[in-house]
């Protein structure tokens, strides 16, 4: 008989609303592009025509003098102060050091020196949130896959968040399971729902605050945070 396969699975999200993208610091390559919203509109809709990008809003006209919103959550970024069309892509540093993602409204970037583990890197404001993504891989389009242990986690880059789940087999027992963070000062806070909020600007969903750590309950697992020393915290989780 096949054991089921448990699917675990964290989303980490941004307000891009508050900041525009940061500029890519070093030059870089772009090695995968996503149709814009918009771009897929157009296309879908003969006639129809972009004519305002504003937050999270996009206004097409159509045939016989019509107008059609599309409203969403990463629709569109700022770009040299003006709203435009949020296009994914996911760009390769020329320099070694990992990826950048760009054109959306969320600043995230993977990266480190070249030969070595990569963080996982979101700013929005003055908050930075990093977690750790040891041998790391890009698998091509918006995914990434990285190792903890022994489990392979994708990793999957999208206009509004950063979603990261790994599939196992069987259940484990307690054999810990942790990856490092480090949210570099910024208060840890968790809402009525369950969401984990860095700084009130980056957030993770579905934790539950328990005593002296933070737990991640998904059915038949429990993700544990648990705070570390030197500003460091690492996520540990059982299955």
């Amino acid at each position: 008989m096949n054991t089921p396969k448990s699917l675990l699975s964290l989303c980490l999200c941004v307000p891009g609303a508050l900041f525009a993208q940061a500029p890519v610091p070093v030059a870089s390559t772009v090695v995968f592009s996503k149709p814009s919203t918009a771009a897929t509109y157009v296309a879908a809709n003969a006639g129809a025509t972009l004519v305002k990008a504003e937050n999270q809003k996009l206004t097409f006209q159509k045939t016989g003098n019509t107008f059609s919103a599309v409203y969403g959550n990463g629709l569109t970024y700022q770009l040299n102060g003006a709203w435009t069309p949020s296009q994914l892509r996911v760009a390769a540093l020329n320099d070694g050091t990992g990826w950048a993602i760009q054109a959306v409204p969320i600043n995230v970037s993977l990266t480190g020196k070249p030969g070595q583990d990569k963080d996982l890197s979101l700013v929005s404001g003055s908050v930075t949130m990093n977690l750790d993504v040891p041998q790391l891989n890009y698998n091509g389009d918006d995914t990434f896959s990285f190792k903890e242990g022994s489990t392979t986690w994708i990793l999957r880059v999208a206009e509004a968040s950063v979603s990261i789940e790994a599939t196992v087999a069987q259940r484990a027992g307690k054999a810990p399971h942790k990856l490092g963070y480090n949210s570099l000062g910024a208060a840890l806070t968790v809402d009525a729902k369950g969401t984990l909020h860095i700084g009130g600007q980056v957030h993770l969903t579905r934790p539950v605050l328990g005593l002296n750590l933070l737990v991640f309950t998904y059915t038949k697992t429990t993700f544990q945070v648990q705070r570390g020393t030197g500003g460091s915290d690492v996520r540990s989780f059982h299955f």
